[in-house]
């Protein structure tokens, strides 16, 4: 049961159930002496114009919609008017049920008497109304059509434009749409105004004000990173009963990015080929970008059919100056592989190598190893078909297996065998941190074995660089299947996006810091296609 507990202004608070409301308290009006005070606020829709730029990407777009009870409505706003021939009958036709408690004609008119619609003809409304001045006080009618019966001999056309009414229902049904598209927010019932809460977004407060979030349906109409030209959009809020609608959206609830199309070397789809794994650093450009704009993303779409196998890392490690090892016929050096590649198979290992003048023929050949880790027996299949290379700088190259390798449970070793001439392999230095990490350790010895570890120059002792030296290999193979590895890997100054693209194209969103720059590092040999490449920036 509704029961009303106290007055508060121009409203009651009722009670239903545990959750309290207020409604408009119309007797005040006409309790008061004379001509009851009436604003022409009332109305059924309300609306907002609102310019955002077409490149638009809405984080936060929350609008302010007021909906409250009105003093009064212009019946011209809410209802069809027709004027009788004798200039004295005048009906009003909502066209749907309404609550009427006052009604004030214009035009040097006076109310005798009302008639309301009771589905078959008119009737007098009971009891007659009660006129303060002009206006006719009424015992809540609700109907669809009213017909008055006036006195005077005014205006008919100032009648018709001025008629006032006074609607206490509250205003119900709302509904918010955007260009006169289908709603984007709805508010089924009555508007109940609900004291001492906040401006949120659960309900109205006393005020007649709550919050709606319209980012999604604005992220929806914008976004366009070919167009950065301002678009408008009208706001509109409709309801069933009329009340005091209205729209706000305030820049400060409102936090916007934008979207730029670029392009790379003056191409809107460049393809990049690798020819091995490894990096690649694109610069992309963006046409009348506004100097103040800060980038924070990059979006683009990647295409590419890479193959099954990776390059365990792509790239790197770097060389050390503090050493080279000489590997020759008389003289074999064999390096520890790292555990936990995430490959299922191994199909090749590449080393940086640098043959002297003549040239040089080498293999690679695998070893298992014992309990202390240390390199025991060649493997009877692990022995890589040779490679025949030619003098000259240092290069990464590759020594397939016949066969591919399965990846044991305990360390394997890889020894670099030559057959003919020299090769020079420089190490890599560890960072301090990673100090005696097993992976990359070297020994030197026969190329049957056995094998034997560095000279005690190059011993792990604290402060000693030569202790941190390392061998420096890539794996390559097929990853296990319960932990695949991504082909390609993407970058610009913040975190890297790991990718494994298709011919179907995969959508791929890299966040930026700082310049600009794209890096792109292929985990193997593959051609990549780039389209719809987009910088996001802040506002």
């Amino acid at each position: 049961m509704v029961q009303v507990s106290q007055g508060i202004g121009d409203f009651i608070l009722e009670q239903e159930g545990s959750r309290p409301f207020l409604v408009q308290d119309h007797s005040r009006l006409i309790d008061r002496l004379g001509e009851p005070e009436l604003v022409v606020e009332g109305t059924l829709q309300g609306s907002l114009a609102l310019d955002l730029p077409a490149n638009a990407l809405v984080d936060r777009l929350e609008v302010i919609v007021t909906a409250r009870p009105a003093s009064a409505t212009l019946a011209a706003a809410v209802a069809q008017l027709r004027l009788g021939a004798g200039g004295q009958d005048l009906v009003v036709d909502f066209g749907t049920p309404r609550t009427v408690s006052m009604i004030r004609p214009a035009g040097g008119f006076t109310v005798a008497t009302v008639k309301s619609w009771n589905g078959m003809a008119f009737t007098d409304v009971v009891p007659r109304p009660l006129t303060r001045g002009t206006t006719a006080v009424l015992s809540e009618v609700r109907t669809e059509r009213l017909q008055l019966l006036l006195n005077g001999n005014g205006d008919a056309a100032e009648l018709i434009a001025g008629l006032l009414l006074v609607l206490p229902d509250a205003p119900s049904d709302l509904e918010l749409r955007i260009d006169g598209g289908p709603p984007v927010w709805r508010h089924p019932g009555a508007v109940r105004l609900e004291p001492g809460t906040a401006l949120g977004f659960e309900g109205f407060n006393e005020d007649g004000h709550r919050l709606v979030d319209l980012a999604a349906a604005f992220g929806a109409l914008t976004g366009d990173a070919l167009q950065s030209a301002t678009r408008s959009f009208r706001l509109e809020l409709t309801s069933r009963s009329a009340g005091r609608l209205n729209l706000a959206a305030p820049v400060a609830r409102r936090s916007l990015r934008r979207i730029w199309r670029a392009r790379i070397d003056g191409e809107a789809e460049p393809r990049i080929g690798f020819e091995e794994e490894g990096p690649r650093s694109l610069l992309p450009q963006v046409e009348a970008l506004p100097a103040e704009a800060v980038a924070t993303e990059l979006r683009l779409t990647v295409k590419g059919a890479p193959p099954p196998q990776r390059a365990v890392p792509p790239v790197g490690p770097e060389a050390s100056d503090l050493a080279e090892i000489i590997v020759d016929p008389n003289r074999a050096a064999i390096v520890r592989l790292a555990m936990g590649s995430r490959l299922g198979l191994l199909n090749a290992l590449r080393l940086p190598l640098a043959a002297g003048v003549g040239g040089a023929e080498a293999t690679v050949a695998l070893w298992s190893s014992n309990q202390a880790g240390v390199p025991d027996q060649a493997l009877p299949k692990g022995t890589s078909q040779p490679v025949a290379l030619d003098a000259g700088p240092e290069r990464w190259v590759t020594f397939l297996f016949a066969a591919p390798v399965a990846m044991p449970a305990t360390p394997l070793w890889a020894a670099l065998l030559v057959a003919r001439g020299s090769l020079v392999w420089r190490p890599t230095a560890i960072d301090p941190a990673d100090a005696g990490q097993a992976a990359g350790t070297l020994r030197t010895g026969a190329q049957a074995g056995p094998w034997y570890g560095l000279p005690a120059l190059f011993a792990e002792l604290p402060g000693n660089p030569f202790g941190r030296l390392r061998g420096r290999v890539r794996l390559f193979g097929t990853p296990a299947a319960e932990t695949p590895i991504a082909a390609v890997s993407f970058g610009a100054g913040a975190a890297t996006v790991e990718a494994t693209p298709g011919d179907s194209g995969l959508r791929v969103i890299v966040p930026v810091s700082g310049g600009v720059a794209l890096s792109i590092v292929a985990g193997a040999a593959m051609l990549l296609s780039l389209s719809e490449i987009d910088l996001v920036t802040t506002g």
